[in-house]
């Protein structure tokens, strides 16, 4: 039988502007997350704390205790009681310390949220999707990636490893006598009864904590994350912590909180890291063939994927600069500033595809490691790559190419049950919707591979890889 848990329930309303169908209007990170997969796998853009990987062991080792799941039964429900308890005992310390021992934990503005109104967090307050989107699910990839559980929810033998090893560099019968204690309180969140001041909240927190990671469960998930059976993952990584991060994360002093550059700083910064990554330039001998390979038809499909974007932003920024009002295609081609930029763009677009293709021809030259790597590469070269420019043929021009993006766009969210980001006033005028405007063309970076870049540094720092 189904818990209820899982079925669909009434949540609070989200705003057009912040719902998964507010980015990627072109349909482009499909491929740029298969590609970034090949480098990082396993990471998200919310995968960016090492202990977090310890805590996901910790879930699936405590959710097959017989207390909570019988033999017979899925561990999922006994899972996310325990995230829920987790992540809620982190946020009713922020208030009382400092935000990194919460930062990067799923969940945690839900947490915060039901901290500062005294409301337990249960099943129809929690994050969306938990079983995808909660610590375990958000993690399950590089969990599965690292050897700390399998497909199953069985732990394995590194899990357990870990898992001991962080018992006693927490303080060992700390966690024992609270295992107990927290088994019989998931018990009674199982059967619906949250409590919101239950009096293991502050020693859970304390043993939980993602800013206080101890030297061998560091080492444990190193060994995780730099496994060589990790594809190119290990390789990507040793090549990270050889790159000067310093311009990236700013740590404070004797901290372990960073301060974040502003975003189109970051991505300017991270596609330097790629091109010296792509280049070999801190160690050329030893630089990993395939690795190169990866990192540059990375970088020639950002290049394609800025051109379209910055094609589709100049529609909007024209829309935003005249008050919202719906437009022609040739009342936008007619103002300078979006001319230049589309035919720049127009000038761009075949030889930047011409390169990719290139570079996708050339990964089937160079010796994948075992895994999902060829699958990916076999996917980018029949199916991705084909339907980047799908009708998209003939002479192009600034207006061909516009039609082709606005086309693309409607398509792209159609087949995500989205609402489009412009309607259609009349036969040939447009009109975008306030939630997504532009009012430079100059402020925004373009960068699709940022977050696998930032989260390993984050990961990195955690370790203590990175000085």
């Amino acid at each position: 039988m189904r818990s209820a848990e899982f079925l669909p329930h009434l949540s609070a309303y989200e705003p057009l502007s912040f719902s998964e169908g507010s980015v990627d209007p072109l349909g482009l990170q499909n491929a740029a997350e298969r590609m970034a997969d090949l480098l990082l796998p396993g990471f998200t853009v919310r995968v960016e704390r090492a202990r977090c990987l310890t805590l996901a062991t910790l879930a699936v080792e405590l959710a097959h205790d017989p207390a909570l799941t019988p033999a017979d039964e899925s561990p999922q429900r006994a899972i996310l009681a325990f995230e829920r308890r987790c992540v809620y005992a982190l946020a009713r310390q922020v208030s009382k310390t400092t935000d990194p021992i919460v930062r990067g934990f799923p969940g945690r503005l839900k947490a915060l949220r039901a901290v500062e109104s005294r409301q337990p967090l249960t099943p129809t307050n929690y994050v969306k999707g938990p079983a995808t989107n909660g610590l375990v699910g958000m993690h399950f990839r590089i969990c599965r990636t690292g050897g700390l559980f399998d497909d199953d929810f069985n732990v394995l033998a590194r899990g357990h490893k870990l898992l001991r090893v962080w018992e006693s560099e927490s303080g060992g019968d700390v966690w024992t006598h609270l295992r107990d204690k927290v088994i019989h309180n998931l018990q009674r969140n199982l059967r619906g009864n949250f409590q919101v001041n239950w009096s293991g909240f502050d020693d859970l927190a304390k043993i939980c904590r993602l800013d206080k990671m101890k030297m061998r469960e560091r080492a444990i998930l190193g060994e995780a994350l730099y496994d060589s059976n990790a594809g190119l993952q290990a390789d990507t990584l040793s090549r990270l912590k050889m790159t000067d991060c310093s311009t990236i994360y700013r740590p404070r002093s004797g901290s372990a909180d960073q301060d974040l550059v502003d975003d189109r700083k970051r991505g300017e910064i991270e596609r330097d890291v790629m091109q010296r990554m792509a280049q070999g330039a801190a160690h050329p001998v030893t630089f990993s063939a395939a690795l190169r390979t990866v990192a540059q038809a990375v970088l020639a499909y950002e290049q394609v994927a800025q051109i379209l974007t910055t094609a589709f932003d100049s529609l909007r920024y024209y829309n935003f600069r005249h008050h919202n009002r719906s437009f022609m295609l040739g009342d936008a081609l007619n103002n300078g500033k979006v001319a230049k930029a589309v035919q720049r763009c127009v000038k761009q677009l075949i030889p930047g595809v011409d390169r990719l293709q290139a570079q996708i021809r050339t990964l089937d030259e160079v010796d994948m490691p075992p895994g999902g790597a060829p699958r990916i590469v076999d996917s980018l070269r029949h199916e991705l790559m084909p339907q980047l420019l799908d009708g998209l043929d003939g002479k192009l021009s600034g207006r061909k190419l516009l039609e082709w993006l606005i086309a693309r766009h409607l398509r792209v969210q159609a087949e995500k049950s989205k609402q489009p980001w412009l309607v259609q006033d009349g036969e040939a005028r447009f009109r975008f919707f306030p939630e997504h405007v532009l009012d430079d063309l100059s402020r925004r970076s373009g960068f699709l591979f940022a977050y696998r870049i930032t989260n390993a540094y984050s990961i990195l720092t955690d370790l203590h890889a990175l000085s």
